[in-house]
């Protein structure tokens, strides 16, 4: 094996190149704009091709981005707005029957009496809304679609940041750009980010949490500005984007105990002051905008999904805690697929990643040693996946009151763990010299979205 310890940290750099390591800006950029005909090549396919909204709350997610484009913020069981209705009226859900298009209709004509019961920060709402907005004023696309495209952008942007970390974790660049590009194939991943949805900067988040660890780890920078800014964003687009930062604080807190004689421990020791401001960022997003919407929210407001997802809890929530504990390490999950695209290898493909991708931080850890920098890629992702039902769990019990818990905890909720997964499946390629492997699995991962996207 290759010296990666944490004795070999190299010397700080203080320039341009060490934002994504040794690698040329040049070739970065080749790679980059691949990875950009990639996305956005069979994502403008699939945005023109699949024009229903999604059943994954796309109406409420396009009516956010909408009104705080407009200088609004929708609060819990504000109405829909109409330019909304109409949009969701027009282009239609297959598993809803919606008033007809131009109708009119009021808010209580539609599901869910019309409101917008969405709790989420506005962060990523304020920049695909802010883009939306601009390029639909050109009268290319529709408000929408603009939306959509914006998804696309974000997806594009956490590639981009993936690549650049993996390169920090010294990756060569023909282990890593085929390894990111076979991203977008994941089913989940891509239905987010061709549709109005916050999941779409999930890979976004991921990404910076292997770049803030490499930066940690691989060039001993272990400020504490740098990981709590990077989690007080990422927990603003969506405060689940944080479980993998939450992640990266207990592979610091971990590298810290386990090489405490070690001569790095001074440097190692700062470790914990940033795990620290990982979950200040963390608890500071959460309660704070939980304290927004609770004073900005209708007096006795229910949403009109309570009870959908979440169940009632009988005495203490531990026995119904317990058993999703180990939920985000049962599958990257294929999710809901709307009948008009559907595509039999994604089912296939999905469910091959899902075992190479769940196995990949374990190999990690036996193969590696706790001297050695690349095995706290795998810490990372192993904490970042017991993190996820935890903090659902927590979400859930605290928005209830203390009633209820969330029986069933998919990985769609930590798609922002799957770069995680992905660093861990990478070092495994470098390390077995798999760059022939990992190049045919990303051409074989083309074909499948080429499948997806032209003829599903």
């Amino acid at each position: 094996m290759g010296s990666t310890s944490l004795e070999a940290t190299p010397k700080r750099r203080h320039h341009l190149r060490e934002l994504i390591g040794d690698e040329p800006w040049s070739r970065f950029w080749v790679v980059v704009s691949a990875f950009a005909v990639l996305v956005f090549t069979f994502g403008a396919i699939q945005i023109a091709r699949l024009t229903m909204l999604s059943a994954y709350d796309e109406a409420a997610h396009l009516d956010y981005a909408w009104k705080v484009a407009h200088g609004q913020l929708p609060f819990p069981g504000s109405l829909l707005s109409p330019e909304t209705l109409d949009s969701w009226s027009c282009r239609g859900q297959h598993n809803l029957t919606l008033p007809a298009c131009g109708s009119a209709a009021g808010n209580g004509d539609y599901p869910a009496r019309g409101e917008n019961y969405l709790m989420h920060p506005p962060v990523f709402y304020a920049v695909s809304g802010a883009f939306a907005r601009a390029v639909s004023a050109l009268g290319i696309v529709d408000f929408a679609d603009a939306a959509r495209f914006a998804s696309l952008i974000w997806l594009l942007a956490g590639m981009v940041v993936l690549y650049a970390a993996l390169l920090v974790w010294r990756m060569p660049w023909k282990v890593a750009a085929p390894v990111v590009a076979i991203i977008p194939s994941i089913h989940m991943i891509f239905q987010s980010s061709t549709t109005v949805n916050n999941d779409a900067s999930a890979v976004f988040a991921g990404g910076l949490a292997v770049y803030a660890l490499g930066r940690a780890l691989k060039d001993g920078r272990y400020g504490f500005l740098f990981p709590t800014a990077v989690t007080f964003v990422v927990a603003s687009l969506k405060v689940l984007n944080a479980i993998p930062m939450i992640g990266v604080a207990g592979a610091l807190i971990v590298a810290a105990a386990l090489n405490r004689g070690s001569s790095e421990f001074p440097r190692i020791r700062q470790a914990l002051f940033s795990a620290a401001g990982i979950v200040g960022a963390t608890l500071l997003v959460n309660i704070g905008w939980n304290l927004v919407r609770s004073a900005t929210k209708t007096p006795g407001w229910v949403s009109p999904n309570a009870g959908v997802n979440s169940r009632d809890i009988t005495g203490l929530p531990f026995d119904e805690w317990v058993k999703t504990v180990f939920s985000g390490m049962t599958s990257i999950g294929y999710g809901y697929v709307r009948p008009d695209a559907h595509a039999e290898p994604d089912i296939a493909w999905t469910s091959l990643l899902s075992v190479i991708l769940l196995v990949a931080p374990f190999v990690v850890l036996v193969v590696f040693r706790e001297h050695d920098a690349r095995w706290y890629i795998g810490a990372a992702a192993v904490g970042a996946m017991l993190a996820l039902p935890a903090s659902v769990q927590l979400q859930t019990y605290l928005a209830s009151g203390g009633t209820s818990y969330f029986p069933g905890i998919s990985m769609r909720y930590g798609l922002s763990t799957v770069p995680l997964l992905f660093a861990a499946a990478s070092v495994v390629v470098h390390e077995r010299r798999w760059t022939i492997a990992a190049w045919v699995t990303a051409g074989a991962a083309v074909v499948v979205l080429a499948y997806s996207s032209l003829f599903a």
